[in-house]
C-alpha cells in the first residue's frame, strides 16, 4: 500500500482499492485523474488481451494520477519547455496545431483560460522549425477556430474548445501510434 499526504488531504493506493481523502475539489480532482490512469490502464490500444494484471505497472499509473501537480505550479520557462518537447515529439508541422498545443499547455498548466495573440507569440518556440511562425498571430487564432479547436473568448482572445482539448489528447497519440 502507499500513502501520500497531499496539499488538500492525502491518498491511500492499494490494488484494488482507492481511498481520496481532503475537501471536495481536492477529492474531485484527484478522482478524475484515477478515472483518467484507469482508462489508460484498460483502453485497447495499452492491452492486446486483457488488462495488465502486473501491479507495479498499475500502480505506477494511479501514482501518476495522483500526482500533486496542479495548474498554476509550474513556470512560464518550464511550460516553454514542455512545449517545445511536445512539438518536437509529435513532429507538429502545420501551424494552426502548433497553436491550439500552446494554448492546450498554457490552460493545462498554467491555467490561462484566455489565450490572445500575444500569449502565441511569447510561447511560440522559434528552435523548433517547423513550423515557422506567423506573420500575424491574431490571424492564426481566427484561422484556427474555423477548425473548432479554439472558441471566441473576447475581444481578439479565445480558449481551447473541448474539440482542441481532444485533438491535443487523443489524435495526436493516434497520430503518433500510427507512424
Amino acid at each position: 500500500m502507499e500513502e501520500r499526504e497531499l496539499k488538500n488531504g492525502s491518498c491511500r493506493v492499494r490494488i484494488g482499492e482507492i481511498e481520496i481523502e481532503g475537501d471536495a475539489d481536492f477529492v474531485k480532482s484527484i478522482f478524475k485523474k484515477v478515472i483518467e490512469a484507469a482508462r489508460e490502464i484498460l483502453s485497447p490500444e495499452n492491452s492486446n488481451t486483457a488488462p495488465d494484471m502486473d501491479p507495479k505497472k498499475n500502480s505506477q499509473a494511479l501514482n501518476k494520477a495522483t500526482d500533486p501537480t496542479e495548474p498554476g505550479t509550474l513556470s512560464e520557462g518550464e511550460v516553454r519547455k514542455l512545449i517545445r518537447e511536445f512539438l518536437e515529439r509529435y513532429d507538429i508541422k502545420k501551424r494552426n496545431e502548433a497553436a491550439v498545443i500552446i494554448a492546450y499547455h498554457l490552460n493545462k498548466y498554467l491555467n490561462k483560460k484566455e489565450i490572445s495573440p500575444e500569449d502565441l507569440k511569447k510561447f511560440w518556440d522559434n528552435k523548433v522549425k517547423p513550423p515557422k511562425p506567423p506573420k500575424g498571430f491574431s490571424q492564426l487564432l481566427r484561422d484556427t477556430s474555423k477548425k473548432q479547436w479554439f472558441e471566441k473568448a473576447g475581444r481578439n482572445t479565445y480558449q481551447i474548445s473541448p474539440l482542441g482539448i481532444h485533438f491535443v489528447e487523443e489524435e495526436l497519440k493516434r497520430k503518433l501510434a500510427g507512424k
